[in-house]
This record gives structure tokens, sequence and C-alpha cells, in this order.
């Protein structure tokens, strides 16, 4: 059986207890103090709902109850209706900016009281409810991850079989050209879902904050010609030119663009910025990559396209898309967390009729 809600009276005088005793006692489980001491150790070791507190008593005035009730962690939670013959609106503003839900004056109107502690009371285990939803979705939402991890880390297991028996099964051959096209593909395959794998793995690392950086010194010039050659389909497709540029001047293919960072991490932001201004591109358009130091170093990727409204304030969020059937939401959101993990960052700036740049900046190599 729920047990009733917990109230703590405190008042000085018999009979102002014994009125609002009254009231309650048939709804609630009521808890009597006549003084602030007494209140002040009743309220900490009983799980106390409501305290209904007057403000004028010997030694301690309720005012000072209140502060010291909220400025304790074991009690502040409690909600407080002040009960008080002080009628002045100065005594009723006072109270309600130390913390206290409500003032009632007396002498008290019966109903009222009633009905003001019912609301009280319902506000108190409203909140509490929703305390407890979020403590569950917060734990489902660690469950979550955790079975996601687990199923990252076990992949690696089957993953291993699939890239090592082609090689295997070649070696027993003989195998015609065909069929060592397919075990190729299989091989590359199986190498290309363990990449994903680990980039995953990588991912929830750094979203935990546990990732452990391995800066070098790379050249970002052949990791950008890497991920438009790789893109070259959507370029042909849409008619889009890639031009890339080195602070102003069109970049040369044996030019390099040094900066710190990790390889594997600056391909992914790269491929995920190009990839997503190509789809934003209208068709025979350019998309423009220009490369230039400063106190970092800077890569704009822009396009003709501008992100939609409805999610402009919200791009970097997680899971976040808009007008894309088989869009996941992570693009923008990975290459941020990775640019970020490499002491970078990445930005947006979208206008009509400007179109969009996306900015990534990248530790500078002195």
């Amino acid at each position: 059986m729920e047990r009733k809600p917990q109230i703590l009276i405190v008042d000085d005088i018999p009979a102002n207890i014994r009125m609002l005793r009254d009231v309650l006692v048939d709804d609630y489980q009521i808890f009597i103090a006549t003084n602030g001491a007494d209140a002040l150790n009743m309220a900490a070791q009983k799980p106390i709902d409501l305290i209904l507190l007057d403000i004028m008593m010997p030694d301690m005035d309720g005012y000072e109850v209140c502060r010291r009730l909220k400025a304790d962690p074991l009690t502040q939670h409690i909600s407080i209706i002040f009960v008080t013959a002080r009628i002045e609106s100065a005594d009723e503003q006072k109270g309600l900016e130390m913390g206290a839900v409500d003032y009632i004056t007396k002498p008290v109107n019966i109903p009222i009281v009633g009905a003001r502690v019912k609301t009280q009371i319902e506000l108190v285990y409203g909140r509490r409810r929703l305390e407890e939803q979020n403590q569950q979705l917060l734990r489902v939402a660690e469950l979550k991850d955790d079975v996601e991890l687990i199923m990252r880390h076990d992949l690696k297991g089957p993953l291993s079989s699939i890239i090592s028996l082609p090689q295997v099964i070649s070696a027993a051959g003989p195998l015609n050209s065909e069929q060592q096209v397919m075990i190729q593909a299989v091989e590359e395959s199986g190498y290309q879902i363990l990449k994903m794998v680990n980039r995953s793995l990588d991912m929830y690392k750094m979203e935990q904050g546990i990732y452990q950086a391995r800066p070098a010194v790379i050249n970002l010039l052949a990791i950008l010609n890497k991920a438009i050659e790789e893109l070259e389909a959507l370029w042909s497709a849409k008619k889009i030119e890639v031009l890339v540029t080195i602070n102003g001047v069109t970049a040369k293919p044996n030019d390099t663009f040094k900066v710190e960072g990790e390889e594997l991490l600056s391909y992914s932001i790269f491929i995920n910025l190009l990839k997503n201004a190509g789809e934003a591109s209208p068709h025979q358009e350019r998309v423009t990559v220009a490369c230039s130091w400063d106190d970092m170093a800077t890569v704009k990727i822009s396009n003709k396209g501008v992100v939609p409204a409805q999610i402009r304030d919200t791009l970097f969020d997680k899971y976040i898309t808009a007008n894309k059937e088989d869009g996941t939401g992570l693009g923008v959101y990975s290459a941020r967390l990775n640019a970020r993990t490499q002491g970078g960052d990445v930005v947006v700036d979208t206008s009509d009729p400007a179109g969009t740049t996306l900015t990534t900046t990248f530790l500078k190599v002195f």
C-alpha cells in the first residue's frame, strides 16, 4: 500500500497546530514541530513532502528555518508553504524569494488551506514522477550505449574470419580469374566493415571523452584529394566542378598543406563534408575547397546550396537531417566531433544567395 504524503506542521501555538492537523489528518500523515530546531531535525530525518511553516516563532523564526532548509542538500527539495499572521505584501514577497511555494495568511480559510495543500502535494508527486521517468530514460540510454558497444566489439570476431578466409581459399586454389575477383571483393568488403566498426568505436570514445588522440604531421591536401576522388560518381552525376585552392591559388597535385592531426579522423571529416556539399549543391555548379593558414589551418568547403531553415540551429546535433531519405544525421555531427578531438572545430555559415560554407580548423604546423 502506498504511503500517505507526509506533511510537517511547524508552529509554536498549539491551537494553530490542532486546526491545521484536523483539516489534513484524514488525507496525510502529519508530523509536528513547535520550534525551528526540531523542524530542521525532523525534515532531515523523515521523508517529508511538504512543510507548513509559521514565521513568528521564538529563538528561530520561519525565515531562518526556510533559509537553512534550502541551504541543506538533504532538505532543499522539500516544498514549503508559509502560514503566518504577517499580511504585508513585502513579507509574502520575501517568503517566496526565499524558496517557499506558497504563502497563506492567518486567520486561515479552512477550504483554502486544504485546496492549496492538495495542489502542492500533486505538484510534488508530479515532479517526482518526472524525475523517475528521466532516470529510467537515462538508464535506457546507458543500456543502449552498452549494447551498441558490445555489438561493435563482438563484430570484430566474425570479421576476422571474413577477412582471413579469402586468403586461405586463394592459397588452396586454383581459382579462375572470375573467382579470384569475387574472393578479393569479399576480403575488401571485410576490411571496409572493419574500418566502419573501428570508426564507430572511436566515435563512442570521443563522445565519452576517453579517446586517446595520436596527432602527427599530416598532408591534408592528399587526404582531400583522396576523398574527392572517391566521390567522383557524385560529381559526375550532378556535373559538379570541384576546385581546391591553397591561399587563393589553385592547388597542384604535388602541393602540400600540412597540419597536426590524425589521418583517419581527417579523412572521415572530409568524406562527410564533401559528400554533404555535393548532395546539397545544385547541378552544374562548383564546390570549392579553400585551404589557408592564419592562426590555425583552415579548410572552407563551399557550395551554392542552403541549409534548410528548420535544422540550421541544430545542424551539428546527433541524428539531425532534412530532405534526405537515406540520411542518418551523423555526417556533420561526426565531422565536428572528429575536428574537436584534434583540437580544431567545424562551423557553418549559410544564407541566400551566398550558399553554404563549412569551415574546418586544424592546429597549424609551424
